[in-house]
């Protein structure tokens, strides 16, 4: 397994990537991942997701969550175990965006599960408290992740913890059978940490995509409290499917042996705005012309040479023109628009000095 996560690690350094136009999908626990895992996807900005997984008898998650800011995802959950009327335990699961993904370089992410410790103080409190560093990076319809996780998320302790040189709890064991295996001062702390990945193929089917992942969830905290308890294999496999843009559904089998399935709704406000169907604007023409106002001058003259007058150009006068077959030299324009002869009248001097006036009325 660690050679498969070294070949991950090496692909995100040589191939360039292709991330556009995949859409990311929910995990078992209300966050954009894989099923177990998270992944520095996200939501788009303003989505608000609600649902319900349930991993055969171990755990029952239910979640509501939104993407409150570009690159800020934050989710309330609560998970019962082992069976309904079990405990439960609240939790607020937080998600934030390091860096975007470009043409050489992975999306990045930073997180946490349960990141406040909240919830009644009973033993196993805290057992799926963890954090996580985690990148991303789509080929075409292929996303791969990888990341590495403290606490619930490294349990298998692959990795020393390489926040160890801070001292103090960074190199102490974080057992999750004690207090301070939660909140805000156990966050990134143990001596141990541990690698996962996989890989989220969107297959040719729209809204259908197929996960494959590897865990580093050991599930110790169950083990404690049950020593018969079996974590089985840390691989899981699972399908995500989006047969309308509100519903998404997911299904898989974890640890080797589990059924997982997973009911979730999700509103994107971009979507919606998309799907809603607009009412073209009417189509505009040209301004008509004002029923008093008279051809340009040029046209006037074009016209009175069609009906073989004489005429150079034309007077206009508000409402009335006149062709003219003299110099124009002293016709200006005058105030409101009219025209005016600066120095002389035009007067009749032959019978094809001066013809009836065109209007456009």
């Amino acid at each position: 397994m660690n050679r498969v996560l070294l070949a991950l690690a090496l692909s995100f350094a040589t191939l360039p990537a292709r991330a556009e136009g995949l859409e990311a999908t929910l995990s078992d626990w209300g966050t954009a991942g894989l099923l177990q895992t998270p992944t520095a996807r996200g939501m788009p900005d303003g989505s608000v997701t609600a649902g319900l997984t349930a991993l055969g008898g171990l755990h029952r998650h239910v979640f509501a969550g939104a993407q409150l800011l570009p690159g800020l995802d934050v989710t309330l959950r609560n998970s019962t175990y082992p069976s309904w009327h079990g405990l439960s335990e609240p939790g607020v699961d937080v998600k934030l965006r390091l860096l975007r993904e470009g043409p050489w370089l992975p999306a990045l992410a930073v997180g946490g599960r349960d990141v406040t410790g909240g919830g009644l103080d009973l033993p196993g409190k805290g057992r799926f408290a963890g954090e996580y560093l985690v990148a991303s990076r789509r080929w075409w319809n292929v996303d791969l992740s990888l990341g590495i996780g403290w606490g619930g998320l490294g349990d298998y302790g692959h990795v020393r913890n390489p926040l160890r040189f801070l001292g103090g709890r960074f190199k102490r064991d974080r057992d999750p059978a004690k207090a301070s295996s939660r909140g805000p001062e156990a966050w990134f702390t143990g001596e141990r940490a541990a690698l996962f990945g996989g890989v989220e193929w969107h297959t040719p089917l729209e809204g259908l995509s197929v996960k494959l992942e590897y865990s580093a969830d050991s599930f110790r905290a169950q083990q404690q409290d049950d020593p018969n308890f079996q974590p089985g294999l840390p691989l899981n496999a699972g399908l995500a499917y989006r047969p309308w843009n509100w519903l998404e559904l997911g299904a898989g089998v974890e640890q080797g042996s589990r059924a997982m399935l997973r009911l979730a709704a999700r509103f994107d406000p971009q979507e919606e705005g998309e799907a809603t169907a607009l009412t073209p604007p009417p189509v505009v023409g040209a301004r008509p012309a004002a029923p008093d106002t008279a051809l340009p001058a040029s046209d006037i003259a074009a016209l009175a040479r069609l009906h073989r007058l004489p005429a150079r150009t034309a007077l206009v006068d508000g409402d009335r023109a006149a062709p003219v077959a003299g110099p124009t030299s002293g016709v200006v324009p005058a105030a409101g628009g009219r025209m005016a002869h600066r120095r002389h009248r035009q007067r009749r001097v032959g019978r094809h000095d001066r013809h009836p006036v065109a209007s456009r009325r």
